[in-house]
């Protein structure tokens, strides 16, 4: 009678591994379909000025609207004039070598959320100096710079690009 029992348990974990295979599938594939469908409607509605995120890395961190601090401390002060000319001289330009397509591309765009979905939608006001701002109050100890990037990293809108430099023209690096 054991015996009969332990293929029942077979039978039963064997069927349900396969329909839990079946059902898996079959999500995916709706899912598919479903985004497949979406950036038609994108595409035609929008004008392709929003596009579904192919990048799944990109969506993955999207719980609010903040995107990374970065700090760079340089030897000399930068102005956002000398920024301005820099991004435009070398990161817009940027190509990829084998597809043509501009590496930074998306600093020009907005994550946005469509029907569920995180999009990247084109900004038409985009200007790298609406981007760049200057700090006017001095830094002087690590620990203020660390409580100033804390601020720095409150959600930002959807009315521009989720990123921005900040520039800390006084920042003295004392601990």
């Amino acid at each position: 009678m054991a015996h009969y029992y332990d293929h029942v348990l077979l039978i039963i974990a064997t069927l349900g591994s396969t329909l839990f295979g079946i059902v898996f599938f079959m999500l995916v594939f709706l899912n598919e379909v479903v985004r497949h469908f979406v950036s038609l409607i994108f595409r035609y509605k929008y004008k392709n000025k929003i596009q579904l995120v192919t990048d799944g890395a990109d969506a993955v961190h999207r719980t609010g609207r903040t995107m990374v601090v970065g700090i760079m401390k340089t030897d000399k002060p930068v102005s956002p004039k000398e920024f301005v000319a820099c991004y435009k001289d070398l990161i817009s330009k940027q190509r990829d070598l084998k597809t043509g397509q501009r590496v930074y591309e998306k600093l020009e765009k907005v994550l946005i959320k469509k029907f569920g979905y995180a999009c990247w939608a084109t900004d038409d006001n985009f200007g790298i100096e609406k981007q760049c701002r200057v700090l006017t109050k001095k830094v002087n100890y690590k620990a203020n710079l660390e409580k100033l990037i804390r601020q720095l990293e409150q959600d930002m809108g959807e009315d521009k690009p989720q990123w921005e430099v900040v520039i800390v023209p006084q920042y003295c690096g004392k601990k």
